[in-house]
């Protein structure tokens, strides 16, 4: 059974997006790009704000004010950046760095 993230409205048609396969949303003003395991990018007319709540919490993490990270998929992290297993780099907001960098030492010291 697919877990259904939302209905997609992009340029092209409506979709359903499994949460498993989001890897980030990237965001640009009132518009968001989700990439997906696939490498497949699907661009929407919703900003970050409106997507974010959709998410699971646990699952999705803000990391700056253009990019939400699916935790499954970080594969190291520097100070003030998070690389993910698609081979990209992200820079985390000096403002949110404090809390990202708390998370993640919990999670190692579990």
């Amino acid at each position: 059974m697919t877990m259904i993230l939302f209905t997609l409205t992009t340029f092209e048609a409506g979709q359903y997006v499994d949460f498993e396969k989001v890897v980030c949303i990237t965001g640009d003003g009132n518009y968001s790009c989700i990439h997906l395991t696939d490498g497949q990018r699907l661009l929407v007319s919703k900003c970050l704000e409106q997507l974010e709540p959709r998410l699971p919490h646990r699952q999705f993490l803000r990391i700056h004010k253009r990019y939400l990270i699916n935790l499954r998929f970080v594969e190291s992290i520097f100070p003030k950046q998070i690389k993910l297993t698609d081979g990209k780099v992200y820079a985390v907001a000096r403002r949110r760095w404090p809390s990202v960098n708390s998370y993640f030492k919990q999670k190692i010291r579990r």
